[in-house]
């Protein structure tokens, strides 16, 4: 099983340990290690059985398609060895080459490992982002025996993924090399029900296709059989959602979900009361200041994960993104005094590998943690403000006028050891552990949650995103 290339468990240092050492390492028994690496988890228990993986059936396929996905970046550019290749795109000012036309490789970071095995016809990873590869290093443990896909490439030309949703030509490569269709002949809105992670595990794991759980998972879609899930040949090529599956975020086209093209059958909820995950109030969504109250600021803001399906400009949004972006709730006891341990270089690692306590930090994780703690929230005037105007008016965590400067007793928080589990609530530490799937930059790889308590099922997978710049039709 290639599930044991996987490294073992990392422990804790040995000797001379302080009481947040000792009580991280006992926490290697719970949901919420901050240690165990991603086979410790529901993964490595989904895909132990490599049988799972489906087998490609090439049959059925358009040929230009079959290309795209077998060799699109697999071999190294001849023409660029040589110096010479006319198709490796523009070089901007301070910007490496990204070759965003070759059909090949010019650099080691850009190649892609063929998703079939030439000689089985078994698919060799899943769509599903590796949590252990490093983009900047180009490495993961497992090498290119790994499960998972490396980089957006490796995502977005995928079998499950390729050409299965449209093009929105705003940052199309071209269409020789575009992963997204350019018409309706070229889509292939069966693919995933053939070959993708969440339809294929998913119903083996107790959860359908779109990260819901079934009512009777015998029946759930893309049921598991006994010899590779939901799939391959044999994968129901409808590619449209069921009305019992539950619904995590917006359609993109809501509010005016007239204009969405799968109406009832879209996958995405086009109405507050479909979408199955907390959200805040209207008011405060839409920033009505009679909403945006202190006890909103301290307590909700950034708590819970953005539903909205549609692009949208972050840093307004009231909803969390990224983990530099989150809070942990305040209530559950920590403090407003910043970590020292938080990893704030590597947007995209998993909460677990940013802080050794993960959730049980007494510290504050990220700038927004602080700022909006109830200890420090507009204890400090807005320096912005004095030179040329705050960029974030109404949404700043400084006080702009003399009567919004907030008094605050002393901080009780106590730093040497971590928070009590008591204090975890475990729904919404699974909530909280498993964030969508977001596209920070153009060419970013989006990184699987980490830290799932055991046994649990990611209910915010759903609608993850085909990968590169393209973003087209997002959230739907």
């Amino acid at each position: 099983c290639r599930m044991s290339l996987l490294p073992p468990a990392a422990s804790g240092p040995s000797g001379g340990r302080g009481p947040m050492e000792e009580e991280a390492a006992s926490l290697e028994d719970t949901g919420f290690s901050p240690f165990a690496p991603p086979s410790a988890h529901w993964l490595a228990t989904a895909c132990a059985d490599i049988r799972l993986l489906p087998f490609w059936n090439g049959a059925e396929e358009n040929p230009e398609h079959t290309k795209a996905i077998l060799e699109f970046r697999v071999n190294k550019c001849d023409d660029f060895a040589k110096g010479c290749c006319s198709k490796r795109g523009n070089k901007g000012s301070g910007k490496t080459v990204t070759c965003p036309q070759c059909f090949d490789y010019h650099f080691e970071s850009h190649r892609r490992r063929c998703p079939v095995d030439q000689q089985t016809g078994q698919i060799l990873y899943w769509d599903a982002p590796c949590q252990a590869w490093s983009s900047e290093m180009g490495f993961c443990p497992n090498g290119d025996a790994c499960l998972f896909a490396h980089g957006f490439e490796e995502v977005s030309y995928h079998p499950a993924k390729y050409k299965t949703r449209p093009c929105n030509a705003r940052d199309c490569r071209g269409e020789d090399v575009c992963c997204f269709s350019h018409g309706e002949s070229e889509l292939r809105r069966w693919a995933p029900d053939c070959y993708a992670y969440l339809a294929i595990v998913g119903p083996v794991m107790g959860f359908g296709a779109n990260g819901a759980i079934p009512a009777n998972p015998a029946a759930g879609i893309g049921a598991a059989g006994p010899s590779g899930g939901g799939g391959g040949a044999q994968g129901s090529r409808q590619g449209q959602a069921q009305p019992q599956q539950l619904k995590h975020r917006f359609c993109a086209s809501y509010p005016h979900v007239s204009q969405c093209r799968r109406g009832a059958n879209c996958a995405f909820a086009h109405s507050r009361d479909e979408v199955k995950t907390p959200l805040l109030t209207k008011e405060e969504e839409e920033h009505d200041l009679s909403a945006l109250t202190e006890p909103f600021f301290t307590g909700k803001f950034k708590t819970l994960w953005c539903p909205i399906g549609a692009q949208h400009d972050w840093q307004s949004c009231v909803y969390a993104h990224t983990y530099q972006d989150a809070r942990r709730k305040p209530s559950i006891g920590y403090g407003p005094q910043p970590c020292p341990y938080w990893s704030k270089k590597d947007t995209r690692a998993a909460y677990s590998q940013r802080c050794p306590l993960g959730l049980r930090c007494p510290y504050s994780h990220g700038a927004k943690e602080q700022l909006y703690h109830p200890k420090y929230f507009r204890t400090v005037i807005c320096r912005d403000l004095q030179q040329r105007g705050c960029p974030r008016q109404h949404l700043c965590a400084f006080h702009h006028k003399r009567s919004e400067r907030r008094q605050v007793g002393a901080d009780s928080v106590d730093y040497s050891k971590p928070l009590a589990k008591k204090a975890i609530p475990a729904d919404w530490a699974t909530n909280f552990l498993a964030p969508p799937f977001f596209q920070e930059t153009n060419e970013t790889e989006q990184q699987m949650p980490m830290g799932f308590p055991s046994g649990a099922a990611p209910g915010a997978w759903v609608g993850m995103p085909m990968m590169g710049g393209n973003g087209a039709d997002k959230g739907c």
